[in-house]
């Protein structure tokens, strides 16, 4: 059986690589960012004065529209990945009761090994 990965496939989306637009299509750059920040009062948590250049640099180059299809992609995989998280910690919570309710001298601190006598 194949396991499924969670890969980011949101780099099929839009190509990050091609250089950036020369025509009149509407590229959000850092500086759109920083006016857009104190015209509306907006801030998050981690300024982005604080992410890498080349961060920034690697998503320059894209329009609106393509910046939008990349957080769609992105938001499908992290719902993808917290229901993969939200399966596996309901597997381990019906695993340890089972655990619980079959041999729960296997959970005792410090384990100590039942020994039986011949």
């Amino acid at each position: 059986e194949r396991r499924h990965t969670f890969h980011s496939s949101c780099d099929n989306v839009v190509d990050i690589t091609r250089p950036p637009t020369t025509s009149s299509e509407n590229i959000f750059t850092f500086n759109d960012f920083v006016d857009y920040q104190d015209r509306t009062g907006f801030s998050s948590t981690s300024s982005i004065s604080d992410t890498p250049k080349s961060l920034l640099e690697k998503y320059s180059n894209l329009n609106h529209q393509e910046l939008v299809e990349l957080v769609i992609c992105q938001q499908r995989t992290l719902d993808l990945k917290e229901n993969k998280i939200r399966d596996l910690e309901n597997y381990i919570d019906n695993l340890l009761l089972r655990v619980m309710e079959s041999v729960p001298i296997l959970l005792q601190k410090p384990y100590v090994p039942v020994t039986y006598t011949r």
